[in-house]
C-alpha cells in the first residue's frame, strides 16, 4: 500500500530498488492496487512514444485523477506502449500524466480477463483469454514490472494485449 502522506511517498519513490538492473530501453513500473488507470509521463519514461500521444475522451472531458497524497494530475491523452514483460509481449494504454513512475492499474489488468495475485513477497497476474503470466518484482513492500519497451510502429492506435482495457 502506498503511503498517503506526499513526503513519504515521494521518500519511498527516490529510494527505489537501487538492485534492480535496468538496461537503457527498460523502464520499472509500479503495480497499483489503488489506482483505476495506468499512467505515465510520455516525456519523462517513454520519449520515443512523444508523437503517439492522442487525445482521449478523458482528456476532452477534463478528467483528472487523484494522488495518493490527495494531488491533482490531469490526463493530457492516451498513448500504447509496445513492451516485453516476463518474456511476453504486451502493449500498454497509458493515459499521459505527470507520474513520477509509470503506474500499472491492478483494476485495469482485472478488467481484461486477468488476475492477480499480490502477496507480501511475491505478485503475478495472469491473463485468462491468452494464459500468459508475469512475476511481479517485489521490494520493500511494493510490487513492480520491468517492461523493455519497444519502439513505436508508427500506429498511435495499436491493439492492446490482454494487459490492459480497451478503449480510450
Amino acid at each position: 500500500k502506498l503511503p498517503d502522506n506526499t513526503k513519504k511517498l515521494k521518500k519511498m519513490l527516490r529510494k527505489l530498488p537501487a538492485d534492480i538492473e535496468l538496461a537503457n530501453d527498460e523502464v520499472l513500473a509500479l503495480i497499483d492496487t489503488g489506482s483505476h488507470i495506468h499512467a505515465a509521463d510520455v516525456d519523462v519514461h517513454f520519449p520515443d512514444y512523444v508523437g503517439h500521444v492522442r487525445e482521449s475522451s478523458a482528456q476532452r472531458r477534463g478528467a483528472t485523477a487523484t494522488t495518493a497524497g490527495g494531488h491533482q494530475l490531469s490526463n493530457k491523452g492516451k498513448f500504447t506502449v509496445s513492451a516485453i514483460a516476463g518474456g511476453h509481449q504486451v502493449k500498454i494504454p497509458f493515459n499521459n500524466m505527470q507520474v513520477q513512475l509509470p503506474i500499472l492499474s491492478v483494476r485495469e489488468m482485472m478488467d481484461k480477463e486477468s488476475s492477480v495475485l499480490i502477496e507480501d513477497d511475491t505478485g503475478i497476474i495472469s491473463n485468462k483469454r491468452t494464459q500468459q503470466s508475469i512475476n511481479f518484482i517485489v521490494r520493500d513492500g511494493l510490487w513492480f514490472m520491468k517492461l523493455k519497451v519497444r519502439k513505436p510502429d508508427g500506429s498511435p492506435a495499436e491493439n492492446e494485449s490482454g494487459f490492459g482495457r480497451p478503449g480510450p
